[in-house]
This record gives C-alpha cells, structure tokens and sequence, in this order.
C-alpha cells in the first residue's frame, strides 16, 4: 500500500490504531477484488475497527443524474452495493476479522441521530456557502462528465450533488456517528471537498475526531495503464 497523503487526524487515528472508514463506490473499475482484498488486508493490519461503506442510498441520485429513472436507479444502485458488500463480506471473512468489521449502509444510517444532524449541517452549509456550493458542483460534475448524462447539466448535478453531501455527512462525523474514537477515510484519489472541510477553510468547523488517509493499493500502482 502507498499512502500518497494524509490529514493530521488520519495520520493519528493510523499510529493509534483506531478505525478506518473504507469508502466504496459503484461504477468503479478500482474495486475489483485484488483491491479490495488488499485495502481490506492492510486496514485489518493498521486498525482496531475497520468500516466498509456501501453507499447505496447516495448512489441513486449519481444514477438519477445521469438519466435513469427512480425505480431503475433505486434497482440498480441496490445491486451494485450487494454485490460490493457481498465481495467484501469475502474477503472479511477470508481474513477472520468479522468481529472487527462492520458494513455500512443508508437504511441504518438515516436512522441515526448523528448522521442526520450532520447532514443537516451540510445541506445548510451548502445552501449558505458560496465556495462550498461552487467546490460541490464542480466536484459533482466531474463525475457525471465522467459517465456521459441524458440530462442538461444545470439539472444533473442539482440531482447529483445530494450523493456528494450524503457521503460527506458520514465522512466528517464518522466516529462519534459509529462510536468510535477516531476515524480516518481511506480512498485512492484526492478529495480538495473534504480536505478544505476538515480544514475549516468554509463557513463550517468540523469535528476534530475525523480525517482521511489518501492511499493506493500495489495491485493498482503495478497495472496502471
């Protein structure tokens, strides 16, 4: 595993051992099982808790963006998500850390107090900040660019950007939301949103408790291109 950066709470939830927040994502050719075998195998090494989002209910709005219909979308975010879960569940059980490991979706997350008062945060920040609404959008274009969308742009990301705040909301409070003391993100690619956030550098001062860990599997460094 290569860390490519790291926040100042991601570097000490790594040297104390604390947990680890794996985000996943549908429609991304990363996480093919060598991946996620290995991303799992070096969180188990590095973290006392280790927690796999599956972001299924965010997901819906990515695909509504992009011109499916609700039901469609619903259908095939649900799919994508078990079927990451179920490859992920694998490997957890492969490695023996089911105790340790805990899988994280929408239903249960909506449902806690936490979350929902920190996405409320989010909504309000982005309705009142300027630069966050402008970083968001251009963030959420990116993606949609990415695939292609049937639907005018202004329109796509107005419906993308709820998969943007909705992952955030979990991201920035992740360790008081699952109990934990610390929590730090792991993904493969930079995320500028997330850095200026956890750096209070928007209207917004963040828990002290969560941060990120920038890192990229060997697998993927030794087959890029």
């Amino acid at each position: 595993m290569v860390i490519h950066s790291k926040s100042d709470t991601g570097n000490k939830a790594l040297k104390e051992k604390e947990g680890a927040l794996i985000g996943l994502s549908i429609r991304n050719s990363y996480f093919k099982d060598e991946n996620l075998h290995e991303l799992i195998s070096w969180a188990k090494d590095n973290f006392r808790h280790v927690n796999i989002m599956c972001p299924d209910h965010p997901a819906i709005h990515t695909l509504e963006s992009l011109g499916y219909d609700e039901k469609t979308a619903r259908s095939k975010a649900t799919l994508a998500c078990n079927n990451l879960e179920n490859k992920c569940r694998r490997i957890v059980q492969e490695l023996g850390i089911d105790d340790s490991t805990r899988f994280i979706r929408w239903d249960d997350l909506e449902k806690n107090d936490k979350y929902n008062i920190m996405y409320r945060q989010i909504k309000e920040l982005y309705a009142k900040d300027n630069d966050f609404e402008r970083d968001a959008r251009e963030a959420t274009k990116q993606v949609i660019e990415y695939h292609g969308t049937k639907l005018s742009m202004k329109e796509a990301i107005d419906t993308g950007i709820e998969f943007f705040l909705k992952e955030l909301a979990l991201i920035l409070n992740a360790a008081d939301i699952l109990g934990i003391k610390k929590s730090a993100y792991l993904y493969h690619k930079e995320m500028p949103v997330l850095k200026k956030l956890l750096a209070g550098k928007y209207n917004f001062t963040p828990p002290q408790n969560n941060g990120y860990i920038i890192c990229e599997t060997d697998y993927s460094i030794k087959n890029q291109g």
